[in-house]
């Protein structure tokens, strides 16, 4: 299986609950990984991670804000090109790639924030949503 498989898609959310789920709405995905445990193990080992931070790469002259821990961010990075490359296949659509290119097309749905759950990393394109999630993760 390769890397960035499991993308969960987010949306920005204006909930009163506290943590990430007051921050992000996870878009529901119908896999059997999302639903039993990968998303909160996901959770706990980006809180675990050494070096976690926001730290930016470009691709297809975009800039990706990514957040995780210093190893983690470098796998995810030796990752994007060729995800990219292949147009960001994975369990379920993730949209990335029409938000990276900029598709207008209709069914594109609105994605604020991506979580690639076994790489442990949430990326976005928007500076705004990386400070959120930083924010998020560390209530």
């Amino acid at each position: 299986m390769s890397a960035l498989w499991l993308v969960q898609r987010c949306k920005r959310d204006t909930s009163p609950l506290p943590g990430l789920d007051g921050v992000f709405r996870l878009d529901y995905m119908g896999s059997a990984e999302f639903e039993f445990g990968a998303v909160p193990q996901s959770l706990k080992r980006i809180r675990a991670a050494k070096g976690r931070k926001v730290q930016e790469a470009q691709i297809n002259g975009r800039t990706v804000y990514v957040y995780g821990g210093k190893a983690e961010r470098a796998a995810f990075f030796e990752a994007l090109p060729g995800w990219a490359a292949r147009g960001c296949p994975g369990k379920e659509m993730s949209y990335f790639h029409q938000h990276l290119t900029g598709s207008t097309e209709r069914w594109v749905p609105d994605v604020d924030m991506w979580w690639a759950l076994r790489e442990d990393v949430m990326f976005t394109l928007d500076a705004d949503i990386a400070k959120s999630i930083e924010q998020a993760v560390t209530r």
